[in-house]
């Protein structure tokens, strides 16, 4: 569990820019004592136990918890699931202020058109059914004694934090990351593997074979019986032993596999951190040998999946193009190379404990409903 606490830390480093608040911006005339700093930039106490709950929600989510005494009482290594996320996300709030302590240092300024994109924003916020009640009265923001000029600051710090990565590492950036770097990222981050899968359950079909949609646009599906799906774990197990006979596991998953992208990845699938893939899959395959062949259930079904050998510059191979595997590779390298850049500054951060102990992740409040906007 706790290898998963620290991959999924990592991860949230990209998922949660937009929590990134200064307390010079948003303390809007309101007294609120200073729980993290860097020189003249700081975190006030309240924007630090927002950021707190941003994660608090991400945490949750990614564990598939709900906020309860018995998850966060749980430990790891002799340490409290509370205790130990709350550290992982305050080194993440950390590299936050420094990333808004550089942006003010180097004397960048938000655009005309990010301060457009800013109100808009707000306004789409303000728009929602919770939002025309009152920023203010979201459970958070109440518990918070935050309101409507806040929420703005955050989105401007969000503006700012994104500026600096783009002053930095955009394509008229600073530094320019290189093809050796990209390359040496690459093999060093992610793995790639052949997958047959094979599903637990059938699509509701038309009398003329065309799919049947839910009301939310998806397509409908039907439950296999346990006889079928048995049947399906024994077919998937013969394919396993044909490949350890010298068959060709590409034709056949080709011929075979359920998976209806399968044309786009004849050259295999890629996984890192935070490049979306289905995570049971993508766990299991980090902790593979090269050449090693395992069968797996998972709730979407039945997969056969064989590890192999990184192909020399992966990222940038047509054979990969088709698919999305490399959608996000260049967030991924620059978020990276953006984290290394910032981590120097971490150790000038000064924590006021006696602010910070004020705001327990697992006494926050979390769930406030035009979140999803701020991702």
């Amino acid at each position: 569990m706790k290898n998963k606490l620290k991959k999924a830390a990592r991860a949230a480093l990209c998922l949660l820019l937009c929590a990134l608040i200064c307390a010079s911006a948003v303390s809007c005339g309101k007294k609120d004592e200073a729980a993290l700093s860097i020189e003249n930039t700081s975190f006030s106490g309240r924007v630090y136990a927002y950021y707190m709950a941003c994660f608090k929600q991400y945490w949750l989510t990614y564990f598939g918890q709900t906020d309860s005494k018995d998850f966060w009482d749980a430990e790891t290594d002799g340490v409290k699931y509370s205790e130990y996320l709350e550290s992982v996300s305050l080194e993440s709030i950390k590299k936050r202020l420094c990333s808004v302590f550089l942006f003010d240092s180097f004397g960048l300024k938000i655009s005309d058109a990010e301060n457009t994109a800013i109100d808009r924003m707000l306004a789409a916020i303000e728009a929602t059914e919770e939002g025309r009640r009152g920023i203010e009265n979201d459970e958070l923001f109440s518990a918070l004694g935050m309101d409507r000029s806040d929420l703005r600051q955050l989105l401007v710090i969000d503006a700012k934090t994104a500026a600096l990565q783009d002053h930095l590492y955009g394509e008229d950036g600073v530094y320019k990351i290189t093809d050796e770097q990209r390359e040496s990222f690459y093999q060093k981050n992610y793995c790639r593997f052949r997958m047959l899968y094979l599903m637990n359950y059938d699509y509701d079909l038309n009398e003329d074979g065309s799919y049947k949609y839910d009301s939310d646009g998806s397509v409908k599906v039907l439950e296999i019986s346990d006889e079928r799906y048995e049947e399906k774990i024994r077919f998937a197990d013969s394919i396993r032993q044909r490949v350890l006979d010298g068959e060709d596991f590409e034709t056949l998953i080709q011929q075979y596999t359920e998976d209806l992208s399968a044309d786009k990845y004849r050259n295999g699938r890629y996984v890192t951190e935070g490049n979306g893939y289905f995570q049971p899959i993508a766990d299991a395959v980090t902790n593979m040998e090269i050449g090693e062949m395992r069968l797996f259930q998972t709730q979407i079904g039945i997969h056969l999946v064989q590890r192999i050998e990184l192909d020399d510059y992966g990222w940038k191979s047509e054979a990969n193009g088709e698919g999305e595997d490399f959608a996000n590779f260049e967030s991924l390298i620059t978020e990276q190379t953006f984290d290394a850049y910032i981590e120097p500054y971490m150790k000038n951060v000064t924590v006021n404990t006696d602010v910070t102990g004020k705001y327990k992740m697992e006494d926050l409040p979390y769930t406030f409903s035009w979140r999803y906007l701020l991702t």
